[in-house]
């Protein structure tokens, strides 16, 4: 539309750890894309190894695509862990911009993100900028996120959401496994 390719997608929760989302899979078969998030309203604050282990489960799930926000401090994690198993899993991991700005309230999430970006060029695991827009002016702003990828180098190819062509490609391949 307008030059603009729409995906249908949605955010789910990760509800447990366990792993288990609060979308039923026939609703993920019918979307493009998802991503699965941890959120303090749906799961509580675990250990690093219940935190690691869960997202690993989830990364498992063929209709999960891109696990979101994963630099929140208050979520431990594995991070070259958790790269090893986004690589494997061909799950994509965000650089949430909005958990970038100064008034986010997720902690830690710029030093994490740095440690993060830092394994997937190690290991060639692509990424994505996402900008969490809750309100319409923040749409396409990716300045914070450009930003961090050019202070640690980080090479363009492994940023997917640069070319559509090469993010919906890659998303597809996950769901043929």
């Amino acid at each position: 539309m307008y030059g603009v390719r729409i995906l249908k997608g949605a955010e789910t929760n990760i509800m447990d750890y366990s792993g288990n989302i609060d979308l039923d899979e026939d609703i993920l078969k019918g979307l493009d894309m998802a991503i699965a998030s941890l959120h303090p309203p749906c799961i509580p604050f675990g250990t690093k190894e219940e935190v690691t282990s869960c997202l690993e489960k989830v990364m498992e799930n063929k209709y999960i695509n891109i696990i979101g926000h994963p630099g929140d401090a208050r979520y431990p994690i594995d991070i070259e862990r958790l790269v090893k198993k986004a690589k494997e899993t061909k799950t994509l991991l965000e650089v949430n911009i909005a958990s970038l700005k100064p008034t986010s309230y997720r902690p830690g999430v710029r030093e994490n993100l740095i440690e993060m970006l830092g394994y997937c060029k190690v290991y060639e695991a692509p990424i994505v900028l996402g900008t969490d827009a809750h309100f319409h002016l923040d749409l396409g702003m990716f300045e914070e996120g450009i930003l961090l990828l050019e202070e640690v180098g980080f090479p363009e190819h492994l940023v997917l959401n640069t070319n559509t062509e090469m993010l919906i490609s890659y998303i597809s391949q996950k769901r043929l496994k």
